[in-house]
């Protein structure tokens, strides 16, 4: 997915009008549009990134098909409540819920292989 494409579907599910963002960013009307058939410069996405509040590495492009602009919201909402428990916690369970049930077993047995590893690193240490 192409980082315009990003930006216009973050843009829709937010429903922010894309002359919006263009004024409110300093960049001309039609702007958005007219890149559709070439890439964003670093620095304008860079302020694109700042003004839809997510982490610019997230606007680059790739060929990840499935992009959810969605996902951002969750990753902000789980970073601001506070409910007592470790930020980091809170962020591994808001995305574990994001992922369909396939890919939550795979992330389960992956994490216990990374603490079986650690146990063992642990026990060596004990020596």
């Amino acid at each position: 997915m192409t980082s315009v494409e990003k930006v216009v579907s973050i843009l829709k599910y937010r429903k922010i009008p894309v002359s919006k963002m263009e004024r409110e960013c300093g960049f001309g009307n039609g702007y958005i549009r007219q890149l559709k058939k070439g890439s964003i410069p670093a620095g304008r996405l860079a302020k694109m990134a700042e003004y839809l509040d997510i982490p610019f590495k997230y606007l680059l492009p790739d060929s990840e098909e499935s992009f959810d602009p969605s996902i951002f919201d969750t990753i902000k909402a789980a970073t601001q409540t506070d409910d007592g428990i470790d930020e980091n916690k809170r962020l591994l369970i808001q995305l574990f819920d994001y992922l369909p049930a396939d890919r939550q077993e795979a992330v389960i047995r992956q994490l216990q292989e990374i603490v079986r590893l650690q146990k063992a690193q642990d026990d060596l240490l004990k020596f």
